[in-house]
């Protein structure tokens, strides 16, 4: 493996890693965006006859891709052909981004995390279309990338490729970015996935390759190389069986990328209506693959149906008329565990013109979990089925996810944050949950 590409005299102190984006960084593959798009793009009629024929160029496309990776390429966009590049990136913020984060190895996401704590740039090469790539690379807080351009002419895609970054035409781009770049990196760090790949990981000083085939594999142990398992969590069965209720009354969705894939987590969000833990429990295994938690009263779980609706729901049982350590205890163990849990601070179902004063409990949670708190605003649940209502009717809910807001270490604390009480740093909760209503 060569080392250090460029091989400066000068002083080398920082690190530069460079990821691949299909299968890589995602469990998924172009094939993956092409047919999202498509669904999105084309009406009922049309969308019907052209996943016939998506369905009939799949062993086409298998065996391009086993044979010759640029025809395969050609052939992929090609399918693009005609099609609008405005409403192609408006597909790509509503269902194509979404997809492509749930489908975001944990693993890979904790590396950036903490790549970025540290003194590391990084970089995406990819043959993905490149809007695509820059949108994630957004998501991810990532300023490099590099991927394919296609030609557009008058606003429509014409299905022509301009630039095919791939193979050694990944290796070409590092290159390029290393002796452009202002910056002088001392270490170059490479993950991919591909035999597609093994240029740009030939470049690096230090190389991984992720979930690799027999070919691949066979490659990284001749030369030394790391193999990686990464995997995405499964989604349990109760998430895509209240699915359906969501999607008929989501309206929109907002800041999804900021729900943790792993680690304990306290979700706060305002409470008027029957149907908002049928909109969270759902949407957050929709993005992250994870079973929420919340408690309820146990009162609930004496229908039987009822209970067993709930339980699926992910909730734990908790009688009301014990003491309030005992709630408390549950949600910290929980937390403590690692489950991201769900909390209505109001503590009761609230009118939807005033939001009621969150409790102090979440604060006590927080300073004994140490874990960050996910704030949540739910807009339309109430119009759609309020206490007052024996059974729900149509109406449209939008749901707004906020940045996390870490929790205070005791050793960070200064003398100011002391001396907000837990009554105040309720209140503060309270007004980023409406900030989001």
């Amino acid at each position: 493996m060569q080392s250090n590409i460029l091989n400066r005299r000068i002083k080398l102190y920082k690190t530069l890693v460079c990821f691949d984006f299909d299968g890589t960084l995602t469990a998924s593959n172009a094939l993956h965006q092409l047919y999202i798009f498509k669904v999105n793009y084309y009406g009922l009629i049309v969308g019907f006859f052209w996943r016939l024929l998506f369905l009939i160029q799949i062993p086409y496309f298998y065996y391009l891709y086993k044979t010759d990776n640029k025809l395969f390429n050609r052939f992929l966009y090609g399918r693009y052909r005609g099609m609008q590049q405005k409403k192609l990136l408006e597909i790509l913020d509503k269902n194509v981004a979404l997809f492509l984060w749930r489908q975001l190895f944990p693993q890979a996401e904790k590396i950036m995390q903490q790549l970025k704590k540290e003194q590391t740039d990084i970089v995406i090469i990819s043959a993905s279309w490149s809007p695509v790539v820059e949108y994630m690379a957004l998501l991810l807080g990532i300023k490099f990338t590099f991927a394919t351009q296609l030609e557009v002419k008058q606003g429509l895609l014409t299905g022509k490729i301009i630039d095919f970054v791939d193979g050694e035409r990944k290796a070409q781009k590092l290159n390029q970015f290393l002796m452009c770049s202002a910056q002088s990196y001392g270490k170059v760090v490479a993950y991919g996935n591909s035999t597609w790949d093994i240029p740009m990981l030939n470049c690096a000083d230090e190389a991984y390759v992720i979930n690799p085939n027999k070919k691949l594999k066979d490659w990284a142990i001749t030369n030394k190389i790391e193999t990686l398992s990464w995997s995405i969590k499964k989604r349990h069965w109760s998430i895509g069986f209240f699915l359906p209720i969501t999607k008929f009354y989501l309206g929109s969705f907002k800041g999804w990328q900021h729900i943790p894939k792993t680690g304990g987590c306290i979700v706060i969000a305002n409470h008027t209506s029957y149907l908002d833990h049928y909109m969270l429990y759902p949407l957050i295994g929709l993005v992250t693959g994870r079973r929420a938690k919340f408690i309820s009263k146990v009162e609930h779980f004496k229908s039987p149906i009822f209970a067993k609706i709930i339980t699926y729901l992910g909730a734990y049982p908790i009688d009301r008329h014990s003491s309030a350590k005992a709630a408390l205890d549950v949600c910290i163990e929980l937390v403590k565990n690692g489950e991201l849990l769900i909390i209505y601070p109001e503590g009761t179902r609230g009118d939807n013109r005033i939001m009621n004063e969150f409790k102090a409990g979440v604060v006590l949670i927080q300073e004994k979990t140490q874990a960050p708190v996910l704030p949540v605003g739910i807009v339309g649940a109430f119009d759609a089925w309020s206490p007052a209502k024996k059974y729900p009717t149509t109406g449209t809910i939008d749901v707004t996810i906020g940045a996390l807001i870490p929790s205070v270490n005791s050793k960070q604390k200064t003398v100011k944050s002391e001396k907000i009480n837990k009554k105040q740093r309720a209140a503060q909760l309270k007004q980023k949950v409406k900030e989001l209503c």
